[in-house]
């Protein structure tokens, strides 16, 4: 079921614009913008987006994720699907699992809650997706040169808004010549903007699950943590300058990096 944008709003729904560049310009704001989940109807989605001026929408979640939660933007918003863990249904799936922030995670809940098994395989599956994204990241560079020649706002979002957003935007603001401590920062805002999403979830999950040391599990796999990022920012700081890693990894020129910067960096003085 499609919820109310009004009432609840789109979660973790903010832009990248304001932050610093290492040569001192900064980010433009109202341009690029990163959202959790979009299912909402087409006419809610028309009157929230339309007036941040967003041309195109790239959707990053899997098809098993939009099997289970679609949904149809205006026909002004161009949709994008660029899935960036293909194989992630398939990998769920096999251990039975669900992504963290996909949906109501109390939907697998029971009595007897999740087993220490399962608990401890997610936690460990957080840490190897992002290793996976920071090892195989020509998805993130694909769609930076799609940003870069687009026209008009830019908004991408996958099902929690954290994860695969998360990593989408931090390739973008190091494309862009923004520090890494800036990067974690933005990153870490995620836990701030989702807590009250968290908190309802944790609430259905309480009325499931009586071991507290569980809930405590679960509630760390909901948010964003240093480490997250940290395994696949690990990949870029095994390069001598993130140039060289946007190159070799990202296939990001010196062209394309320039013309990034031309179009969403300004001078601020």
């Amino acid at each position: 079921m499609q919820r109310d944008v009004k009432e609840n709003g789109i979660v973790n729904f903010r832009q990248l614009g304001g932050l610093k560049s290492s040569t001192g310009q900064r980010v433009r704001d109202d341009l690029i913008f990163r959202s959790g989940s979009l299912d909402f109807s087409t006419s809610e989605l028309d009157e929230f987006l339309s007036p941040f001026g967003i041309n195109q929408v790239y959707d990053l979640r899997s098809g098993g994720e939009i099997a289970a939660s679609p949904y149809k933007l205006p026909e002004h918003i161009e949709y994008k699907h660029r899935p960036i863990l293909p194989g992630l249904d398939r990998q769920m799936e096999r251990f039975g699992l669900i992504y963290p922030g996909s949906q109501d995670m109390a939907d697998l809940g029971s009595s007897q809650g999740f087993s220490q098994e399962k608990l401890k395989y997610m936690t460990d599956f957080m840490i190897d997706i992002y290793r996976q994204m920071g090892e195989r990241p020509e998805i993130f560079g694909s769609i930076i040169k799609e940003i870069i020649a687009s026209e008009g706002a830019t908004l991408y979002h996958c099902s929690a808004g954290k994860d695969r957003t998360g990593v989408l935007s931090a390739m973008l603001l190091l494309s862009l010549g923004v520090s890494q401590d800036q990067v974690m920062d933005n990153y870490l805002l995620s836990n701030e903007y989702r807590k009250e999403e968290v908190n309802r979830e944790l609430e259905k999950l309480s009325r499931l699950i009586s071991d507290p040391k569980q809930l405590d599990k679960i509630k760390e796999m909901l948010f964003v943590k240093e480490e997250y990022l940290g395994a696949t920012l690990d990949k870029v700081n095994s390069y001598r300058s993130f140039e060289d890693y946007a190159r070799d990894r990202l296939l990001l020129s010196e062209a394309d990096l320039e013309r990034l910067h031309d179009r969403y960096l300004y001078s601020s003085i």
